[in-house]
């Protein structure tokens, strides 16, 4: 949900009103007090009056053109506009007097006739229409939470809606026109536009659904209203529909999307409102794997006519990513260059077909239509990611990271690009900007094993071992065969090893005709001190002299599979299988190390077999479900998720008390989707673990995400208590002190941050910030400048810099580190805009005005900056060139829009 302050609109209308008032008014007092022999008083009354009218009607106009004080919001916000009252040829904007602007609104609450039945009059008009269906959707909405309503000016035409409504925060726009009436009824074509299109996002892919920009109903016919609304009920449906959809609850949305219903056309063609419904349905089916419903519906709407109204390349774009996911890759490859070659302007086909061409080694290909696709719809961060990865096997790592850059500038919150961004600049040795990323992935989701995998990465090449070794063990805990983080773990272990004290129980020489066990309990001790030689030396002595020892072939296959050699470790774990078939920990190393080659299914099924052996084995199910989880994982399939959970339960089942299990089960249920299960298994483990860190994390983590915020509050000051010093969790406790209004609260939490790690310059930049919420602007000042000297060139310290200066009121300070942030940062338009916006509160209007004119040389696809420069064009009065600026802002807003 965007959080933008709704723009007020001057109402015309309301303005000629207050003027043709004063015309009446105040020549008429002027008359009568010119009058003779008119008495002090009464020109002191006559005075009052007119003081009285001017203070009025500067109320009213105040009132009617006030911006709200806070900006509607919610999951789904609806916005209602006033129709037109004309045919659809000729819309125009319905009129109002100024007493029907004055009058209170209708309730539209039901009336009982003398029969008992319930009946409403007719509406007069496109105005009334709007209240009514306002009303009326108020009352739809009620029981869903987190959805909001609101009212809007009248709209002409969908760019007119799109606009509202984005200036607005809507969401979902009604709006349409209303005919004339018809004997006992009332005409009106009603039109739902989005702000956003309803393209939801596959879990764990890149593919992405095509969704929709804006619905057409059909004519809708009202009569007076008895019981229900009486001929609007598919506009019900749609939007019931359309607000589920957007809402994520699948099954209630599919059920108000089958009941939109109209009667075919004469050439046996659906509608276009019933196109979209079945769009949106099939996504829905898609998403819950229902191949068969979502390839017919998919098809149906295909085949729809060649229309602008009817969503025909979505429709076949999609079937393409059916295909995909079903894994058939040659038919999803011909789809989709069908599709996009009948419908070139879809952005999502292009994408599409690129990530597919990339899986096929397609790479020249891939990338020409990932180039399209941004072309297109340059917010499209998944193509910017495809496109890095190509550039980057390419040998191209700058050009790259520029493309990760760019994606992140349109998708701040994209974790995949932050994420192969540290891997490039890793890469690179930019371990600070790496730093960053890493850190701002974690805190947009703190449970992947690739971001702890990375940072382990970092911090070894920082020579900070025991962070890399703390980072690498997380990577491991929450993806067991993650193979690259145990191999970076062995060398870190390595490292520590050497230095750690020699083996004092066994001696070399003791045991040099010693039994097997003696060469057993030898080996193991070295294995323990990472002296791997050491240890296969021994493991292959045991063996020479009792070769069907099963746990010195165990140990064997254990050392080899940590020194690499993985088809001689999988031949041990076989053997020591064949000798003894009922060791359960034979079975869990060996699906362990298929697990790390890759063969998850023969993995599984290696524990599957164990269990067999052992039902009563909690690790057993555990590590099963550690594998099931990679699966789901890879293959994106539910199915396996699923069994991934049962697995978890079945471990929780035969030991309550397993809390990795609880834990694991926790991150399986989010990514199912199931938030309340996770929150439960959350609490069981801090039940049986109340000093586990990372479970209170987490679990503060889901319930920020709900807006329970004072118990997630609760939950982070723990966690924080249980994990000191731990940056990632002071930054996240910090900010939620900061939305709770615990402004104070979050300084302290950041200070202490500050302590742990006094040159980090994140924390720095975080605790300036705090300090400008807080007007401590010195204080602010000094942080924004240690973390300019930390990081000179990092654009944020210098740019935090500048706001703490203009908020303190030191304008030309301000300018100074805006113009060292543009210096930084040349192509950084934000940087240009406020340097533009301090130097005409500056009174520089002129150079205010120039570099505003640079901003929008390197962000001319940011509709934002030409309305900037409108509102400095007002202000300086030229009216003409901040018509042309705000002219400027619709086409690039309406033409992002057009091409998604």
């Amino acid at each position: 949900m965007r959080l933008r302050l709704a723009i007020p609109r001057f109402q015309r209308r309301t303005l000629l009103t207050c003027a043709l008032i004063v015309v009446l008014l105040v020549p008429l007092a002027l008359y009568l007090e010119a009058l003779p022999n008119v008495s002090p008083f009464v020109r002191w009354l006559f005075f009052t009056v007119r003081l009285a009218i001017a203070s009025v009607l500067i109320a009213v106009w105040a009132l009617l053109n006030v911006p709200p004080r806070k900006a509607p919001s919610g999951r789904v916000v609806v916005g209602v506009a006033s129709f037109g009252d004309d045919t659809p040829s000729g819309v125009r904007e319905p009129h109002r007097s100024l007493l029907q602007m004055l009058r209170p609104r209708p309730a539209w609450e039901p009336t009982l006739s003398e029969e008992g039945e319930t009946v409403l009059p007719l509406p007069d008009g496109g105005v009334e229409v709007g209240e009514m269906l306002a009303h009326a959707i108020r009352k739809l909405i009620a029981p869903i939470p987190d959805v909001t309503l609101v009212t809007l000016p009248y709209i002409a035409d969908e760019r007119e809606a799109i606009l509202v409504g984005d200036a607005a925060n809507v969401d979902i726009v009604v709006w349409g026109i209303t005919q004339r009436h018809a004997g006992n009824e009332l005409i009106f074509v009603p039109h739902v536009t989005f702000t956003r299109r309803l393209e939801p996002a596959i879990r764990q892919s890149d593919l992405r659904l095509c969704g929709l920009g804006s619905v057409q109903l059909p004519v809708q016919h009202m009569r007076v209203w008895q019981a229900r609304y009486v001929g609007v009920q598919q506009l019900w449906s749609l939007l019931l529909g359309v607000v589920f959809y957007a809402y994520n609850a699948d099954e209630e949305a599919l059920n108000e999307l089958e009941a939109v219903r109209v009667t075919p056309k004469a050439d046996g063609h659906i509608s276009p409102a019933v196109a979209s419904a079945r769009l949106l349905a099939a996504n829905l089916h898609l998403l819950n794997e229902r191949w068969e419903a979502a390839t017919a519906a998919y098809t149906a709407v295909s085949a729809a006519p060649s229309d602008p109204r009817y969503p025909c390349g979505e429709a076949a774009v999609n079937l393409g990513v059916l295909y995909a996911l079903r894994g058939e890759t040659v038919t999803a490859l011909d789809q989709l260059t069908t599709a996009v070659e009948q419908h070139r302007h879809l952005a999502l086909g292009h994408h599409n077909l690129a990530i597919l061409q990339q899986r096929v080694d397609r790479q020249g290909e891939a990338r020409t239509h990932f180039e399209r696709a941004i072309q297109l719809d340059p917010s499209l961060s998944e193509s910017y990611r495809g496109l890095a990865t190509i550039l980057r096997e390419q040998g191209n790592p700058s050009a790259a990271q520029q493309a990760l850059e760019r994606a992140l500038r349109a998708q701040p919150y994209d974790v995949e690009a932050r994420r192969d961004l540290a891997a490039i600049l890793i890469d690179r040795g930019q371990l600070g900007l790496a730093q960053e990323q890493l850190e701002r992935a974690l805190e947009l989701d703190p449970q992947h094993a690739t971001t702890y995998y990375l940072l382990g990465l970092l911090r070894e090449q920082a020579q900070e071992v025991a962070g890399a070794l703390e980072a690498l063990e997380q990577a491991v805990a929450l993806q067991p065969n993650y193979a690259e983080a145990y191999a970076a773990l062995a060398r870190l272990y390595k490292q520590t090893g050497a230095s750690s004290e020699p083996i004092p129980s066994l001696a070399r020489p003791a045991v040099v005709t010693a039994d097997a066990r003696a060469h057993m309990d030898l080996g193991i001790a070295y294995l323990r001190q990472f002296r791997d030689a050491e240890a296969e030396r021994e493991f292959c002595a045991a063996l020479i002299k009792e070769p069907m020892y099963a746990p010195a072939h165990l140990q064997l296959g254990r050392v080899l599979r940590r020194s690499g050699r993985t088809a001689e470790a999988l031949q041990a774990l076989k053997t020591a299988l064949e000798i003894d078939p009922s060791q359960l920990v034979t079975y869990h190393e060996l699906a362990e190390l298929r697990a790390e080659q890759g063969e998850l299914e023969r993995a599984a099924q290696t524990l599957e077999q164990a269990s067999r052996i052992a039902p009563s084995d909690a690790n057993t199910a555990y590590l099963l479900g550690n594998i099931r989880a990679s699966q789901a994982r890879e293959t994106r399939s539910r199915a396996t998720l699923e069994q991934a959970i049962n697995a978890y339960h079945r471990a929780t089942t035969l030991d309550p008390s397993f809390t990795a299990a609880h834990y694991n089960l926790a991150i399986a249920a989010l990514t199912d989707g199931d938030v309340s299960s996770a929150v439960d298994a959350l609490r069981q483990t801090i039940g049986i673990n109340p000093q586990d860190g990372e479970a209170h994390r987490l679990l503060a983590t889901i319930y920020n995400d709900l807006h329970r915020n004072q118990e997630a509050l609760q939950l982070m000051t723990r966690a924080a208590e249980l994990l000191p010093g731990h940056l990632p969790t002071l930054l996240q406790l910090g900010q939620m002190q900061r939305q709770s209004g615990q402004v104070d609260d979050a300084i302290a939490t950041l200070r202490q941050a500050q302590k742990a790690d006094g040159q980090n310059v994140r924390v720095l930049r975080e605790l300036g910030a705090l300090y400008v919420a807080a007007k401590q602007f010195d204080r602010a000042i000094s942080a924004f400048m240690r973390a300019r000297d930390l990081a000179p060139d990092q654009v944020e310290a210098y740019f935090g810099l500048g706001i703490a200066y203009k908020a303190a009121g030191r304008l030309g300070d301000a300018i100074s580190a805006f113009s060292a942030a543009s210096k930084v940062a040349p192509a950084d338009a934000p940087t240009l805009t406020q340097l533009a916006e301090t130097l005409y509160a500056d009174g520089k209007a002129d150079r205010a005005v120039a570099v505003l004119q640079r901003a929008i040389a390197v962000g001319r696809d940011d509709p934002q900056l030409y309305y900037v420069l409108g509102q400095m064009y007002g202000a300086l009065g030229q009216p003409d060139r901040a018509n042309e600026a705000y002219r400027m802002y619709a086409e690039i807003r309406a033409a992002k829009l057009e091409v998604r």
